[in-house]
């Protein structure tokens, strides 16, 4: 946990502190003890942001429980496919469930039980004296406890290798369900998926105590199924799954991003709205740098003597057709109070400076008491720095999601 900056340790006086780091999510402290992270800011949109940014949560070696919702996105699927694998894997080890079937049949040599009528009716009224007809039961993993698993197996396998649909990177988890559906060989497919309202799966009754291990895959398995994803926001539900850990900073970041790039492309805005750490970064320092004289000394800069040296990385970059860029912006998962940190203005100004723009633009989480929308914070020489707080909790996400396009268009100088 320590590696992903879940959580710091230190102490504060006598007293032990544990402080939350860039996740949120469910942190197993030890095996008695969990840590449940909140985000800082207040978000009732956590699966809407995950789902519309493509962001990957980690899972973690935690079990907790989920409600589910209406959809799967393909940022759960290797998840639930990991999950269902294990516990499918589980079953088979521990011993898969079976049930008695009766079976029937007819001949010279009958076994189990004999069926007096059927055998007057069928062969002894017509003067058949060497058949009859006879019953009996046989112990089958055929049942609707392992139809559900084989089809949530056979669906997860299609989907991962369906050459339009296949996800990549997926050669092990193909292999392993291969593997499964191989064990399952002898349980039926069942189109009509009859099976869901068997009461077990349908989670109406619980599995028999010696089988009680069926419970967790067959919730999971039916929300496969099903197409039921998981709801991030709702403590509720009886879904189990590994925690799954969000960096909130990359979360904030890759979804403000996305929707500004979606709505600018739906818009046909006359900018790109690039990210700075990939595409549209400067060197920190103009070059060429020409020597200086400093009280008749002449200083030739140092930074043409490093080898790796600094850039300037905006979240965000708003460039023109011709190469020149119109805005800025910092996005900051931070908590403020009324202004944002000194640290954070000082760097989007100099970012400001490097790429010669008349405004940046910081863009933050609204929090409980800070007002929302776009607010201009002041002016730094000739920068106008702006702020952005997004209501990340807002009843219609679509709604604000709108209004930052609108202001950030504005911003720009681009029509409505």
């Amino acid at each position: 946990m320590q590696n992903l900056n879940a959580f710091s340790i230190d102490f504060k006086g006598t007293e032990l502190r544990l402080r939350a780091g860039g996740f949120v999510g469910v942190l197993p402290i030890n095996d008695q003890l969990v840590l449940r992270v909140t985000p800082r800011t207040p978000i009732s949109n956590l699966t809407r942001m995950v789902e519309r940014s493509g962001h990957q949560a980690l899972p973690i070696d935690a079990l907790r429980t989920y409600a589910t919702s209406a959809s799967i996105g393909d940022w759960l699927l290797d998840i639930y496919a990991d999950a269902l694998i294990r516990h499918c894997f589980e079953v088979v080890n521990s011993g898969l469930y079976r049930v008695y079937r009766r079976e029937t049949d007819f001949g010279s040599r009958p076994r189990g039980h004999l069926e007096i009528p059927a055998t007057i009716r069928r062969f002894a009224a017509r003067g058949i004296n060497n058949t009859a007809a006879f019953s009996w039961y046989e112990r089958t993993i055929d049942n609707a406890l392992n139809r559900c698993l084989k089809a949530a197996l056979v669906k997860l396998y299609r989907r991962y290798v369906d050459p339009q649909k296949g996800l990549l990177g997926s050669r092990t988890r193909v292999r392993q369900l291969s593997s499964l559906l191989q064990l399952f060989a002898d349980v039926s497919v069942d189109p009509s998926r009859a099976f869901l309202s068997d009461p077990i799966v349908a989670g109406l009754t619980a599995p028999p105590m010696t089988r009680s291990y069926y419970r967790t895959p067959l919730r999971l398995a039916v929300a496969i199924i099903s197409d039921r994803g998981v709801s991030l926001d709702d403590e509720s539900g009886d879904l189990a799954l590994s925690s799954m850990l969000l960096n909130m900073g990359e979360l904030f970041e890759t979804y403000v991003r996305t929707t500004l790039q979606s709505k600018a492309a739906d818009a046909g805005w006359p900018v790109a709205v690039l990210d700075g750490n990939v595409d549209g970064h400067l060197p920190l320092y103009s070059s060429p740098i020409p020597r200086t004289e400093v009280g008749g000394v002449s200083y030739t800069p140092l930074i043409e003597g490093v080898s790796n040296p600094p850039r300037v990385t905006p979240d965000i970059v708003f460039q023109r057709p011709d190469g020149s860029i119109a805005l800025i912006a910092e996005l900051k998962n931070t908590l403020m109070k009324d202004l944002p940190s000194r640290s954070e203005v000082e760097q989007a100004v100099t970012y400001a400076v490097r790429y010669g723009t008349s405004a940046v633009l910081l863009v933050h989480p609204k929090g409980l008491d800070n007002l929302g929308g776009l607010q201009l914070l002041g002016r730094i020489g000739d920068v106008s720095v702006f702020d952005y707080r997004y209501d990340l909790s807002a009843d219609d996400l679509d709604i604000e999601d709108e209004l930052f396009a609108t202001q950030v268009s504005a911003l720009l100088g681009l029509k409505s």
